[in-house]
């Protein structure tokens, strides 16, 4: 998954919440935007876990990203 597409989900305004998982299948639920931050170069993301521990997650790892509430489907004008 894009790094693009990663911060785009994060930085959206409402922010909507959404899990983030990786190829071993571990999901990520961000239920704040400040939940899940990004590295200097983007190519990881500092996850805050409820516990309040920190967990660094390659961005290259995450290959799904879903919404945890509903979401606007976009119109396609038709």
């Amino acid at each position: 998954m894009s790094n693009e597409t990663i911060i785009q989900f994060s930085e959206q305004k409402p922010f909507i919440q959404f899990v983030m998982v990786t190829v071993d299948g571990r999901e990520f639920p961000v239920k704040h935007p400040e939940q899940a931050m990004f590295g200097i170069r983007g190519e990881t993301v500092l996850y805050f876990h409820a516990d309040h521990t920190l967990e660094v997650i390659e961005s290259r790892l995450i290959v799904s990203l879903r919404t945890l509430q509903d979401a606007e489907f976009p119109s396609f004008g038709g």
